[in-house]
């Protein structure tokens, strides 16, 4: 008999000040909060789910819920909905105030939400952010109205299309990780000549700063450093970047992204071969970056260890043996280009080639890094289904085999310890993201993980 992991820690940001939020992470228990909070005759909230949870414990907790709302014609919507707690006494109601006071001033920036951008309920001492209404990203609202002609212009003249041509545009969210960094999809519809239209698709990337900038001046260096006879996977140059937005406007990767393949091993083979094969020769390129060392990898591994041991203490044991493996083994390597944070969404194909997208983390590192992480993604994606579960350890055998063969043999001897930090950085994400059956699975990449990190080397 297999024993029943005990419950997840709660999200308790400190017991001795008295400050809890047990119930942030339940989402019926929030559902009502919600309902209580936000529910009119005009609107009906009809569910509500977490899109993803950070917990700093001592210091706060912050959830971003999905919402389902119903209008009076039966619609329904989701609104998005951050919500967060502070351990500092009265921290919570003053921000509140002080958020308020900010929002009421920019009470003429366009606004798409039925919720208001600012909102504190006392009876459970949330303080809750609307989206797309954010502190640090103040032209977020004025982005997603789809309106902004100073967005609009640049995807335009891609498409070589006036702005008497424009014909619609759609707008979707894509990505928000609160006060870090938005994500929009762009659908843009123009008027051809004999009445035809044509359509095209945009991501528009908001920041805090000026990483746009950056991130616009990154993809020039890739392209530029990835040319399509070197082989390696390549990344596009940025539309325009913008600066009165803060935004970089990007058009989108030609191909099929590696997560919506049909899960059809005559299809899938060819396609890791094609992707292990740009991955291991994009790693071989050199560009002016800065170097991600061993000790910053080790580093990152910790943080991903402590949020799987606080979220999930029946765990500790194994991450505490993973951990030990990892402190201990050698991991300098030629420093080559990587990804850094590579997902299957970041990856398309098109007729055999590969493109990569969001490529901001970019650096010099072990460009194993790249591969192990895209294994333990690719791994815990076919994990969620039971349909699909054969696949997962075929597929990393596949992209093992045609990476392995295009590098140095003497390379690739610490490449489990990397499998094993790669599985413990998925988990990690599990649980931010509160995924389906995030603990099952999460225990699960804990337990690859620990059998990478004892394997024999």
């Amino acid at each position: 008999m297999t024993a029943t992991p005990p419950a997840p820690d709660p999200a308790v940001i400190d017991q001795r000040s008295g400050t809890r939020v047990d119930s942030a992470t339940d989402p019926a228990v929030m559902g009502e909060v919600f309902r209580r909070l936000l529910q009119t005759p005009e609107r009906d909230i009809v569910g509500c789910r977490i899109a993803r949870y950070r917990h700093r414990p001592g210091e706060r907790c912050l959830v971003q819920y999905a919402i389902s709302v119903r209008d009076g014609a039966g619609v329904v919507t989701d609104e998005h909905v951050t919500g967060q707690w502070h351990l500092a006494p009265d921290r919570t109601p003053a921000l509140y105030r002080k958020l308020a006071r900010r929002a009421a001033a920019e009470g003429d920036a366009p606004w798409t939400s039925p919720f208001a951008p600012v909102f504190f309920d006392a009876a459970s001492g949330m303080l809750a952010t609307t989206w797309p209404w954010d502190r640090r990203l103040p032209t977020l609202p004025r982005i997603t109205t789809g309106r902004a002609p100073e967005l609009l212009a640049p995807m335009l003249a891609w498409m070589d299309a006036a702005s008497g041509d424009l014909e619609g545009v759609r707008v979707e969210r894509v990505r928000y990780r609160e006060q870090l960094n938005a994500v929009v999809r762009y659908d843009v519809r123009v008027r051809r000549a004999g009445g035809r239209t044509e359509a095209a698709r945009f991501f528009v990337k908001a920041y805090t700063d000026d990483g746009g900038a950056r991130a616009a001046g990154l993809l020039a260096m890739l392209d530029a450093a990835t040319p399509p006879a070197s082989g390696a996977a390549r990344v596009r140059r940025a539309v325009a970047y913008v600066d009165a937005c803060r935004a970089l406007v990007l058009a989108e990767a030609p191909g099929t992204p590696l997560d919506r393949l049909p899960m059809d091993p005559r299809v899938i083979e060819p396609a890791l071969r094609h992707v292990a094969t740009g991955l291991a020769w994009f790693g071989e390129r050199r560009a002016p970056l800065g170097v991600l060392s061993a000790d910053d990898r080790r580093t990152a591994a910790g943080r991903a260890r402590q949020a799987l041991a606080a979220a999930l203490p029946h765990l500790r044991p194994a991450l505490d043996a993973v951990h030990a493996v990892i402190d201990a083994a050698p991991l300098d390597a030629p420093p080559g280009l990587t990804h850094g944070d590579l997902k299957l969404e970041h990856v398309f194909l098109d007729h055999g080639a590969v493109h990569l997208i969001d490529v901001d983390s970019c650096r010099l590192a072990d460009p194993l890094w790249d591969l192990a992480l895209l294994q333990a993604r690719w791994w815990a994606a076919r994990d969620a289904e039971w349909s699909e579960r054969a696949l997962g350890d075929w597929g990393c055998g596949v992209l093992e085999a045609s990476y392995l063969a295009r590098v140095p043999a003497r390379n690739a001897a610490h490449l489990p310890v990397l499998q094993a930090m790669a599985c413990i950085d998925v988990a990690a994400g599990l649980v931010k993201r509160r995924d389906p059956a995030w603990i099952d699975r999460a225990g699960r990449l804990v337990a690859r993980a620990r059998t990478f990190a004892e394997a024999p080397r």
